[in-house]
């Protein structure tokens, strides 16, 4: 194992929870990726962090490693997420309401809802890019109905002088529609108790025989296609801005 070829000098503040006990400690990344971790009382460990491994710390002991953790660090336990018990029964106390045991179930929801949200806004960007005479404030104002209607008016201006784009924005638009009803439906869900004892979303709209519960499967996918839907609208700015 190579030697590090400098000392940590700038320090990192982390909390995370090891075993149920918050620990306190620091981290420092030289410019070669070492990547070495202090814990209070505990001594220090060094490890290669990989390409830009750095992170952050809040006030909650919420540690973010933009890298792949090393064993050293992974020793300590940190969450994927990097969210520790700590900061979810914070959040959790903030209500009385019940809601699910899941901390995962939640967590999805909103990378579900914050998902939408970014596609929306990336969506509107590019409808800005098709057309010039977008605002994007104003476009970014609808709802993702309104911003969709204002994409497909758009790639209808660049037909004539880009044609590749008909296809992929018609890919777009149906799988962003789609992807709007849904985003609707476990909005206007509401919970229940279901045949396991689990609180959860449940969907029910008679007029369109609707009636099914927001699973987790659920979300994965809709969060799954969120991404497709980007790479289509990352592929249209491409040829638009080449």
């Amino acid at each position: 194992m190579t030697k590090r070829k400098s000392a940590p000098t700038h320090w990192t503040d982390i909390s995370i929870t090891v075993n149920g006990l918050d620990v306190i400690g620091a981290y420092s990344v030289d410019r070669t990726d070492w990547m070495t971790v202090r814990m209070t009382g505990g001594g220090a460990k060094e490890a290669r962090g990989g390409p830009a491994a750095e992170g952050r710390a809040d006030d909650f002991g919420r540690v973010v490693c933009r890298s792949q953790p090393s064993k050293e660090v992974g020793k300590q336990q940190m969450s994927r997420t990097g969210i520790t018990n700590l900061a979810v029964d914070a959040v959790r106390k903030q209500t009385r309401l019940a809601l699910p045991d899941d901390d995962a179930y939640l967590y999805r929801i909103g990378v579900a809802l914050y998902g939408f949200a970014s596609l929306c806004s990336f969506m509107a960007e590019v409808a800005c890019h098709l057309d010039k005479t977008l605002s994007r404030s104003e476009v970014e104002a609808g709802t993702g109905g309104a911003i969709l209607s204002k994409f497909r008016a758009s790639a209808k201006t660049v037909i004539s002088s880009l044609p590749q784009v008909e296809p992929i924005a018609q890919n777009v638009v149906d799988m962003f529609s789609a992807l709007n009803k849904e985003r609707t439906d476990f909005v206007h869900a509401y919970p229940i108790t279901n045949d396991t004892k689990a609180q959860i979303l449940h969907r029910r709209k008679d007029a369109e025989d609707k009636y099914f519960e927001v699973t987790n499967e659920f979300l994965e996918r809709f969060i799954t296609r969120l991404d497709t839907v980007s790479d289509k609208l990352y592929e249209i700015r491409s040829i638009v801005s080449a």
